[in-house]
């Protein structure tokens, strides 16, 4: 048995393989295909969240579920937007590569809220503007719709939402509440599997063009499929809260797989920065 000496603690911790060739250290860590263990993968997480918030132009939120669900999410944007989550348990968060996710399969009531905030909303009922959402998560083979990201709540109290389709494509839809009009842009069907997000809106000025001002990146690059436009001038400031995993305080069309890095933004990013994040995060999730 060899002994390895601990950078996180400078300590020596016996080290062992085991049957299968996997080398693992006495703090959890484990070096196959992933390395990971509560010290390194917290460590590894907070240094992808600091590279993630050089590439933002205005954090509002920043997820990277470094917690215990049961307790408080922390918004790591410096806004303080820390949230609440409801019917999550301590094992539905896991590992991926160096980082975490946290799994919504086991409750289809899970959520993550975050509240209602004026940083998190982007029209005042006459202009919008700049803003872009992300989020890493494993698409499922089950073929129904999959609440992502948001501030949307039912039918009354709808600002913007990122969702999965019955058909596995994702789609960004914003929404004026007076007039009941949805923009919306939608990819091409994704394969099931881990895919990373991001939906981009040139707000400023957009009015009844705004579809033409929305993006969607799948995995780095650009993938829209549709554009709608409405007859629409712009979102209002809503009472919505911003939720993960389930649409608003009533929890309907919930993910019902992992969820990991989620974002929003006060700026519309380029796709350069896009993919610059995306290889942040195919790095740190060892995608």
């Amino acid at each position: 048995m060899s002994v390895w000496r601990s950078e996180l603690h400078n300590t020596p911790n016996e080290a062992k393989f085991d049957e299968i060739g996997e080398f693992t250290t006495d703090n959890g860590i484990l070096i196959n295909d992933n390395i990971q263990g509560p010290e390194l993968s917290k460590q590894q997480s907070l240094l992808m969240a600091g590279e993630i918030l050089d590439i933002c132009g205005d954090p509002r939120l920043l997820t990277i579920c470094t917690e215990d669900p049961t307790g408080t999410i922390v918004d790591y944007s410096g806004k303080g937007h820390d949230g609440t989550p409801s019917d999550l348990v301590a094992s539905d968060q896991e590992y991926k590569g160096l980082g975490y996710t946290y799994n919504f399969e086991n409750s289809a009531t899970a959520i993550l809220d975050f509240g209602d905030h004026n940083d998190f909303s982007f029209g005042d009922g006459s202009n919008d503007s700049d803003f872009s959402l992300g989020a890493l998560v494993y698409v499922s083979p089950t073929l129904s719709q999959h609440f992502i990201l948001g501030k949307y709540s039912g039918t009354t109290i709808r600002e913007y939402q990122l969702f999965l389709t019955s058909v596995r494509k994702f789609t960004f839809y914003l929404c004026d509440e007076s007039a009941n009009a949805e923009p919306n842009v939608e990819s091409s069907a994704t394969t099931v599997g881990w895919h990373y997000c991001v939906a981009t809106y040139a707000g400023t000025g957009a009015g009844a063009t705004a579809a033409d001002r929305m993006n969607l990146y799948i995995d780095g690059l650009e993938n829209v499929d549709s554009r709608n436009n409405k007859s629409y001038t712009a979102m209002e400031n809503t009472s919505s809260i911003v939720s993960i995993g389930a649409e608003g305080t009533s929890t309907t069309r919930s993910f019902n797989k992992q969820i990991g890095l989620s974002f929003i933004d006060g700026s519309c990013w380029s796709a350069k920065q896009v993919w610059n994040s995306w290889m942040i995060i195919k790095s740190y999730y060892n995608l």
